[in-house]
């Protein structure tokens, strides 16, 4: 295997990510200010750190865990006859803890968005 291909294109990725990573905070550090109007054309009073709702971050963590879980159900949807009863069974379960997890985020209310 030619590693150095590999090396080049990792070293070029990084790189790539830490240039738009940096254009990025350098851009964020004078958009967002006491006192300034934003969008809705008031001052505000807080910074926009202090209105950040932490509920986004278990939304967004809910969503990811369930779109990939739902990768799961493709290879057992094609190798149902080869598993049988017993893999049908095995993502029943799966199936049912995810709907569990679904409920109780439900019931603690972090899938609302105030």
């Amino acid at each position: 295997m030619n590693f150095q291909a590999y090396a080049i294109i990792s070293g070029f990725f990084i790189l790539a990510g830490l240039v738009v990573g940096l254009i990025g905070w350098g851009l964020y550090r004078g958009i967002l200010r006491k006192g300034e109007a934003h969008e809705e054309g008031f001052p505000s009073e807080q910074t926009e750190a202090q209105n950040f709702n932490p509920r986004l971050i278990l939304y967004g963590a809910l969503f990811s865990i369930l779109s990939i879980s739902l990768l799961f159900l493709f290879p057992w949807a094609f190798s149902f006859e080869i598993i049988g009863v017993n893999g049908f069974l095995i993502v029943l379960f799966f199936l049912m803890l995810l709907g569990i997890a679904l409920f109780y985020s439900w019931k603690k209310e972090t899938l609302e968005r105030n």
